[in-house]
């Protein structure tokens, strides 16, 4: 101790650390929701994401064979949840259905096991006003989507 003083301790008091220990407390609670908000938002749109990218391939390939298709096995204007016809590029019977119990889109060939195409679905319609035009709407519940699509069977007479 020279010249008779005592130096201050390097370091916080008590009350500087409460205070610090107050203000992270407070900014903790005003960002934890914001946090949240980003987190709920991201995965809502992952969800989305996915079920776009179910839907799409689904009515593609639904669409595709339906072009082809020389009979739609009496299709008419009622509308149904479960569809077959025959196409003849492969040469067998497609149906394709809703499995209400799984919320899965099913498609069978020749009555062969069931193949899935999409998870989640909640509705599937399908109708023809004219015999040739054919639409089809898939429904998706668990992120309120709905993708709807008319193709015209080319080779139905």
């Amino acid at each position: 101790m020279a010249n008779g003083r005592r130096r201050r301790g390097a370091g916080f008091t008590l009350i500087e650390l409460v205070i610090t220990v107050v203000i992270l407390g407070v900014l903790a609670g005003v960002m934890s929701p914001m946090l949240a908000a980003s987190i709920d938002g991201y995965l809502l749109a992952r969800r989305i994401k996915l079920t776009d990218t179910q839907a799409s391939v689904s009515m593609s390939r639904i669409a595709k064979e339906i072009k082809d298709a020389n009979d739609l096995y009496g299709l008419g204007s009622t509308v149904v949840d479960d569809f077959q016809f025959f196409a003849p590029n492969v040469g067998y019977t497609i149906r394709y259905y809703l499995d209400t119990g799984t919320g899965q889109l099913l498609r069978t060939q020749d009555g062969g096991p069931p193949q899935p195409l999409a998870d989640g679905v909640t509705a599937f319609q399908v109708f023809t006003d004219n015999g040739k035009l054919v639409t089809i709407e898939l429904t998706f519940g668990d992120v309120n989507y709905t993708l709807r699509t008319k193709v015209l069977a080319r080779n139905v007479p």
